[in-house]
C-alpha cells in the first residue's frame, strides 16, 4: 500500500526525510526561495494563487499530479497528524530537537489506516453555528454566496451543508488523510465550488480576509464526508513550535464550553 501525505512548507525550516511524508513548497510560484525540494509550481497547478488559497494550493497539486498513492494526504510542517497518541495526550507540542520522537509516533499504521475511508483532525468546536461564526469573523454576504453556490453546483449536499453550518464542529486545517478514489473526489467537489465562489464573491484587501478559501474550505470538509457516510477516524494533532507543553484538559474544558454556549444559542434562537 502506499501512503503519501505532502508536508506543506512556505519558508525554510527543518525537516526529516521519513516514508510516505514528502514535502512541498507552497506558493512556489510566487517566492525567490529554493527549499531544496518541489513545489506545487510543476504539472497542474495553482501555485500562483497561494496567497488566497494557502494549503489548498499543494491540496490541488496532490489531486493533479500524484497518480499512483492508495492513500493521499496533507499536513503541515508545523502541524501533523499524532497516531501514537493514546489516552489524554490528543493534543500536544513538539520542540524540533525531537524530531525523531515525533517521527516515532507521527507514523502511520497501515492496518488501522485501511479500517476507514478517510482520517481527520480531531474536531474543533465554535459557540455559535459555523454559519454565524463565520458572518462574525469575516464577509455575511459571502457565507450567502457559498449556500447559493453549493445551491447551484450540488444541490443534493445542500441538507447536509445547512446541517454542518448549523452546527459548531469543523475539522481544522484542511488536513485529511483518504483513500485516493475519495481524495479525488472530494478535491473534484471541493476545487467546483471554490472557483466558482471566487467569481461571485470580492477578495477584501485587509490582509486576514484574502485568506477566505482556505477558511471556508476548512468548513465544507465535513459537508462531504457526512454527505458520503464516510467512516471517518479523528487523530490527534500535534504542534511542532519549540513551545511547552500545555495543560492536556485544556482542549477538552473549551470544547465543552463552547458545546454547552452552543446549545443555549439554538435554545434561545428557537425562542
Amino acid at each position: 500500500m502506499k501512503v503519501d501525505i505532502y508536508v506543506c512548507y512556505h519558508k525554510k525550516d527543518v525537516y526529516q526525510k521519513v516514508g510516505g511524508y514528502i514535502p512541498i513548497h507552497v506558493g512556489k510560484a510566487n517566492s525567490s526561495l529554493d527549499l531544496g525540494f518541489m513545489g506545487d509550481d510543476s504539472g497542474d497547478n495553482i501555485s500562483k494563487l497561494n496567497p488566497w488559497y494557502c494549503e489548498l494550493t499543494a491540496l490541488y497539486w496532490a489531486w493533479k499530479n500524484d497518480l499512483d498513492a492508495d492513500y493521499i494526504g496533507l499536513t503541515h510542517y508545523r502541524r501533523s497528524f499524532d497516531f501514537g497518541a493514546r489516552g489524554f495526550n490528543r493534543f500536544r507540542r513538539i520542540n524540533h530537537c525531537n524530531e525523531k520522537y515525533f517521527y516515532s509516533h507521527s507514523s502511520f499504521n497501515e492496518q488501522e489506516l485501511q479500517k476507514y475511508d478517510v482520517v481527520l483532525p480531531i474536531y474543533q468546536r465554535f459557540c455559535l453555528p459555523i454559519a454565524v461564526n463565520l458572518c462574525k469573523n469575516h464577509i455575511k454576504k459571502d457565507v450567502e454566496i457559498l449556500e447559493d453556490v453549493v445551491s447551484y453546483l450540488y444541490p443534493e449536499y445542500l441538507g447536509d451543508y445547512k446541517k454542518i453550518f448549523q452546527g459548531n464542529i469543523y475539522a481544522p486545517c484542511n488536513m485529511l488523510v483518504a483513500k485516493r478514489e475519495i481524495f479525488q473526489g472530494y478535491c473534484k467537489w471541493l476545487f467546483d465550488i471554490l472557483f466558482e465562489f471566487s467569481k461571485r464573491m470580492s477578495i477584501p484587501f485587509d490582509p486576514y480576509q484574502p485568506r477566505v478559501f482556505g477558511f471556508y474550505s476548512e468548513r465544507l470538509m465535513l459537508v462531504y464526508m457526512h454527505h458520503h457516510r464516510l467512516r471517518i477516524k479523528q487523530i490527534p494533532m500535534t504542534l511542532l513550535d519549540g513551545k511547552s507543553n500545555p495543560f492536556f484538559l485544556k482542549r477538552y474544558l473549551r470544547n465543552g464550553v463552547a458545546n454547552l454556549v452552543h446549545y443555549l444559542y439554538q435554545r434561545m434562537d428557537q425562542l
